[in-house]
């Protein structure tokens, strides 16, 4: 393996072990705050959120300062450059408002990442199929439900429901991105499989 592949396969390592540490975390935020709905809780910290969203700003950085020094060209304007820089700001803003309670609630959009990291660190492991169903029931389905949560507010501090409706748009675009390509991945097998049949 290159140097450059090493780097690359470690910012891959680090995804997976951030995305291993805060989705299951998130999971008793979502329960308590989310599904059982405390409106109040999304603007306030406690130190267990404090250090998990300070450690995803941390890693985001790196990320960056890693792909900037050794693979500048495999990280893609939307889904890197873009990306990256809209939850550093978003993150880093309500992580000094003392919002980290309502951040922590977005984490489990980490899962599908767990599975994408897992496939790249061993390929082997690749589990494309998983992966589109996580994002589809995290990133579209319960990202819609958060939404829907902070929009309907009564009376919150601040308004935090714009950015997660455009992240959303994000999210909905990437996965007509993934659906499209595996219809294209799923044609060409089946036709592979019609020519070999009539050889």
């Amino acid at each position: 393996m290159t140097v450059l592949g090493c780097f690359f396969c470690l910012a891959w390592v680090l995804t997976l072990l951030t995305a291993l540490i805060i989705a299951p975390i998130s999971i008793p935020y979502v329960a308590m705050y989310v599904w059982e709905w405390d409106e109040s809780a999304n603007f306030e910290t406690d130190p267990l959120s404090h250090f998990i969203v300070t450690y995803f700003l941390v890693f985001l950085v790196m990320d960056i300062i890693c792909c900037v020094m050794h693979y500048r060209d495999q990280m893609g304007f939307f889904d890197g450059w873009f990306h990256h820089s809209c939850y550093l700001g978003f993150f880093g803003w309500c992580l000094m408002k003392g919002f980290t309670i309502g951040i922590l609630t977005t984490m489990p959009l980490e899962f599908p990442t767990v599975i994408i990291a897992t496939g790249r660190v061993f390929p082997k492991l690749r589990q494309d199929l998983m992966f589109g169903f996580l994002f589809f029931l995290t990133r579209v389905v319960y990202h819609s439900f958060l939404l829907w949560r902070w929009y309907w507010m009564e009376s919150p501090p601040t308004r935090m429901w714009p950015y997660p409706a455009f992240i959303l748009c994000l999210h909905l675009y990437w996965f007509s991105l993934w659906s499209s390509g595996q219809i294209k991945r799923f044609r060409g097998e089946t036709g592979s499989r019609i020519e070999k049949k009539s050889a």
